[in-house]
C-alpha cells in the first residue's frame, strides 16, 4: 500500500520540508536573541524565507530526488539535501542583491540556513531509513526479472538480495547462456530462452527488468526490451551495458549503475492526486449510492442464482484481482458460453454479442444503464481499479493479447474508460479498442480523465450499456 500512495505521502514530504525550513529559522532567531544579538522582528524576515523555501523545496523538486524512493541512499540525501540548501543560500543572495533589497544580518542567515540544512538532513535521513526499515520486513517491494548469463548475473543476485532494503524481489531470472546453476539461483525461477521473454512477461508478475548484457546477443535484446516498453514495463541497464537509444534516466541499485527506460505513465503528483480523486470519490459514491444498490439486490434476487458475479481480472503490471459485477446472467451462463463462441462480434481476444440469450430481462435493463457496474466501486477504493483506465480483462483474453495490446496493463484498470464514451457499441475490432486505450495512456491527464467521466454521465443515461 505504501508504493501505491507514495507520490501522495511525496507531497506531504514537501509540506513537512516546509515546517523543518520554518522551524530551522524560528530556532536560530531564538538563539540569536538569547545570545544578544539585536534583530529585527521575526516576521520581517518573511522575504528571505519564502525565497530560500521556494528555493530549496523547488531544487528538490527539479531533480527528481525523494528519499523514500526504492534507489535512494542515505549518501544520496546529504548530497541533494546539501546541494538544495546551497542552491537556496545563492539564491537568497542573488535575489537580494539584484533588486538591492534592505540590509538583513548575514549571522542570522547563515545560522538560519545551516539548522535548516542539519534539520533537512534529519527529516530525510529518517524517512530513508523508515522506508528501507519497511521494505526489510517484506513490503513495499516491487517485481524485478534478471536477463543475463551465469557469469553476469550472481553478483547482481547477491546486490539485490543482500539489500532487502531496495524492495526488489526477484520473480525470476532469465539466463541466456550457460547450462549451469550457480547456487545464487537456487530458489528462484530460471528460464533459459530470450525469444520467450514475452510469455515470461505475460505469465508473471513483473514491474522491472535489469539487463545485465549486451553484446551476446544484440538483436534478441532488442526484441525484449521492445517487448517490456510494449507493456510500460521499466527496463533497466547495467552501465557497461553499451546501448545506442535515449536513456530515460540514470539510476542506481545499491551499488549497481542503471539506465531506465519506460514507455508507461510516469510516476509523479498527477497519478497521485489522480488516486486521490479516486479514493475521496468512490468514498462519496459507495455512501450516496447505498440505497440504488439495495434496489438492484432486491431486483437480481427476482432471478435465481447469487446477487453478485465474481471473476478473477487482470490488473496493474498483470496482478490478478476479484471484480465484482451485480449478476446479469442467468445462473448457468458460464458453461454456456462455448455454445455462443461462434457468434462473437468482436474481432479479436474479447466476446462481445448484442443479444446474448444468457441475459436476464433485469440483467438486460441493470448492463443498459451501466447499474451492474456499481461494485466496482468498492475495487476503485480498495486500489485494485480506477475510475478512469482501460477495461480490466479475463486473465484468458490477456494470454491471446498481441505483445503491443497488452501495454494496456500499464495504467490501472479503471470502471469507464474513453471506448465507452467514443461508441463502445460501434467498435467491433479489439484493434481499435486497443489504441484507443494506448492513446489515453500516451496522453493521459487528470482534465482528461474528468471529461472522460463527464461525458460518461450522459452515456449512461441515454442507457447505451448495450
Amino acid at each position: 500500500m505504501l508504493r501505491e500512495h507514495r507520490e501522495l505521502i511525496k507531497k506531504i514530504y514537501a509540506g513537512l520540508e516546509l515546517l523543518c525550513i520554518l522551524a530551522a529559522w524560528g530556532g536560530a532567531y531564538l538563539l540569536l536573541s538569547l545570545a544578544g544579538t539585536v534583530l529585527d522582528r521575526f516576521s520581517s524576515y518573511s522575504l528571505p524565507f519564502f525565497v530560500f523555501s521556494l528555493s530549496v523545496i523547488g531544487s528538490l523538486s527539479v531533480r527528481k530526488f525523494r528519499p523514500e524512493e526504492h534507489l535512494s541512499s542515505p549518501l544520496q540525501v546529504v548530497r541533494e539535501v546539501s546541494y538544495a540548501v546551497v542552491s537556496g543560500v545563492f539564491f537568497v543572495i542573488f535575489v537580494f542583491y539584484l533588486f538591492k533589497l534592505r540590509h538583513m544580518s548575514r549571522l542570522f542567515l547563515f545560522t538560519s540556513c545551516a539548522l535548516s540544512l542539519v534539520f533537512l538532513w534529519v527529516w530525510n535521513l529518517f524517512i530513508n531509513l523508515f522506508y528501507r526499515k519497511i521494505r526489510e520486513k517484506g513490503l513495499n517491494y516491487q517485481h524485478l526479472l534478471l536477463v543475463g548469463n551465469d557469469y553476469t548475473l550472481p553478483p547482481v543476485i547477491g546486490s539485490v538480495q543482500s539489500n532487502p532494503s531496495l524492495g526488489q524481489k526477484i520473480e525470476a531470472v532469465l539466463l541466456m547462456e550457460g547450462e549451469g546453476a550457480p547456487k545464487e539461483f537456487e530458489g528462484l525461477k530460471v528460464y533459459r530462452e530470450i525469444s520467450k521473454i514475452t510469455d515470461i512477461l505475460d505469465r508473471n508478475v513483473i514491474d522491472n527488468v535489469l539487463f545485465t548484457v549486451y553484446r551476446q546477443q544484440p538483436l534478441e535484446i532488442e526484441k525484449a526490451m521492445l517487448a517490456c516498453q510494449e507493456r510500460g514495463i521499466k527496463v533497466w541497464l547495467k552501465l557497461d551495458f553499451m546501448h545506442g537509444a535515449l536513456i530515460s534516466r540514470v539510476d542506481y541499485l545499491a551499488d549497481i549503475a542503471l539506465f531506465v527506460f519506460s514507455l508507461g505513465p510516469k510516476a509523479g503528483l498527477r497519478l497521485a492526486m489522480k488516486r486521490l480523486f479516486d479514493v475521496l470519490a468512490s468514498a462519496i459514491l459507495l455512501a450516496l449510492l447505498v440505497v440504488p444498490m439495495a434496489a438492484v439486490v432486491l431486483f437480481v434476487k427476482t432471478t435465481p442464482g447469487p446477487i453478485f458475479f465474481v471473476q478473477k481480472r487482470v490488473g496493474l503490471n498483470g496482478r490478478r484481482f476479484m471484480m465484482t459485477k451485480f449478476r446479469t446472467m442467468y445462473k448457468d451462463a458460464e458453461q454456456r458460453r462455448a455454445e455462443y463462441n461462434l457468434k462473437n462480434e468482436m474481432k479479436g481476444p474479447v466476446f462481445k454479442m448484442k443479444n446474448d440469450p444468457r441475459i436476464t430481462p433485469v440483467g438486460r435493463f441493470l448492463r443498459k444503464y451501466s447499474l451492474d457496474e456499481l461494485p466496482q466501486i468498492w475495487s476503485v477504493l480498495t486500489g485494485d481499479m480506477s475510475l478512469v483506465g482501460p477495461r480490466p480483462p479475463l486473465p484468458a483474453e490477456v494470454d491471446l493479447y498481441q505483445g503491443w495490446q497488452r501495454r494496456r496493463l500499464s495504467m490501472r484498470p479503471g470502471i469507464t474508460c474513453i471506448w465507452q464514451v467514443t461508441g463502445r457499441n460501434k467498435i467491433t475490432d479489439f484493434n481499435e479498442w486497443a489504441r484507443l486505450d494506448l492513446e489515453y495512456i500516451d496522453k493521459w491527464s487528470l482534465s482528461g480523465d474528468l471529461k472522460i467521466l463527464l461525458k460518461t454521465i450522459p452515456a449512461v443515461i441515454k442507457g447505451t450499456g448495450l
